[in-house]
């Protein structure tokens, strides 16, 4: 899934991730999928400055299924 800056689910991008994840769990496991085979990433291009900010609660769910959060920046 992918979903651009410009969409209305962008600022819930993380969620809607970590959520498809976690309700799929079990078919994941059948078909051999670990989450440690899975990876977010979180790609941005910018100007004069990069920012980001997670809440805690977003953090904390990636990390509880075990799934690392790629972040690559850079400079348009």
């Amino acid at each position: 899934m992918l979903i651009e800056e410009d969409s209305p689910k962008f600022n819930q991008a993380l969620s809607l991730f970590i959520d498809l994840i976690d309700n799929n769990l079990l078919k994941l496991k059948e078909i051999g999928v670990s989450t440690s085979e899975i990876s977010f990433w979180y790609m941005y291009e910018y100007e004069q400055q990069c920012n980001m900010e997670f809440s805690p609660d977003i953090t904390k769910r990636i990390g509880e299924l075990g799934i690392v959060l790629c972040i690559s920046c850079w400079e348009k």
